[in-house]
């Protein structure tokens, strides 16, 4: 009678060799699965900047202006706003988001709104409000004096600030003259309307993505900050997104958070002023960035 042959196991090399292939398989499919997650974050990012410039596009339909990047607001004696002298009042003000709360399905926060007081009154926005936040960044609860920082903001153009060239009237803060007026969609105190956008709302950027804080390191996708500039209702700090700087600059990283930077591998979303949304190459060539960025420049250029 023959003698049974038992089952044979697994030898150490052939162990190591399936351990070996099932490490290669995990190392292969990570960077898909991050590659997937980070596309769906990209398409999340999308819907919000979109829901932000048909936002804009309602405000103006029922106001004839879209909002002003900060409503400013005199506390006393003369205005100063971003100015060091301390002789001068700094103004406190309201960012653009909050303007747009009503149309975002957030009524009853803006009508908890003081619009004539500093914050902390405005307590009813030092809540998370994740319309303002892009999946990417991981700053998704820093906040500072005001509130919540936001990921996206309005466009003031190339040239500059968003409130420093504000005058006083009689009666407090006046709007900024024509010739004064950044060259991009937004400003302070009055509102841009779809006249002004010269060289057409298909070319002209509205909304962009921002850093949102200002990182302990010029590392991208650090988790510290040092402050936080940019939030839904503050005081003097600038509101806007300035792009006179191309996309993810690297220059722009550390220099200052109103710059275009989003933490999107290879470039950021955008929503131009006709409420289109588009994700730009950070290798875009400054020129027809620049030309995108302002209103009536006369420079007409296609989004590439």
């Amino acid at each position: 009678m023959a003698k049974p042959v038992g089952r044979r196991g697994l030898t150490l090399i052939e162990l190591l060799a399936v351990i070996a292939i099932i490490g290669l398989l995990i190392a292969l499919l990570i960077p898909t699965v991050q590659v997937a997650r980070e596309s769906a974050r990209r398409s999340t990012c999308q819907a919000k900047i979109r829901d932000i410039g048909l936002a804009c596009q309602s405000y103006h339909s029922s106001r004839g202006a879209f909002p002003p990047i900060q409503q400013h607001t005199l506390i006393s004696g003369t205005i100063a706003c971003n100015s060091p002298s301390p002789n001068r009042q700094e103004t406190t003000s309201l960012s653009f988001m909050s303007a747009l709360f009503p149309y975002v399905d957030l009524q009853t926060v803006y009508d908890r709104l003081d619009l004539a007081s500093q914050p902390p009154s405005n307590s009813p926005l030092y809540g998370y409000f994740a319309f303002v936040k892009c999946p990417t960044n991981p700053a998704q609860t820093t906040s500072g004096p005001g509130g919540q920082s936001f990921h996206y903001s309005g466009s003031t153009g190339t040239n500059g600030t968003n409130c420093s060239l504000l005058s006083t009237g009689p009666n407090g803060v006046t709007p900024l003259a024509e010739s004064a007026k950044p060259d991009g969609m937004f400003w302070a105190n009055s509102g841009c309307r779809a006249s002004h956008v010269q060289d057409g709302t298909t070319k002209t950027i509205m909304v962009c993505e921002r850093q949102g804080y200002e990182p302990r390191s010029a590392v991208m996708g650090s988790s510290g900050f040092s402050q936080v500039n940019r939030v839904v209702a503050g005081t003097n700090r600038q509101q806007g997104t300035w792009l006179w700087r191309t996309p993810n600059n690297p220059t722009t990283l550390w220099y200052s958070n109103n710059m275009p930077v989003s933490l999107h591998p290879g470039g950021l979303n955008l929503c131009m002023a006709d409420g289109s949304v588009h994700f730009i190459s950070e290798l875009i060539e400054a020129t027809v960035w620049n030309n995108l960025a302002r209103r009536a420049d006369g420079q007409t250029v296609s989004l590439p």
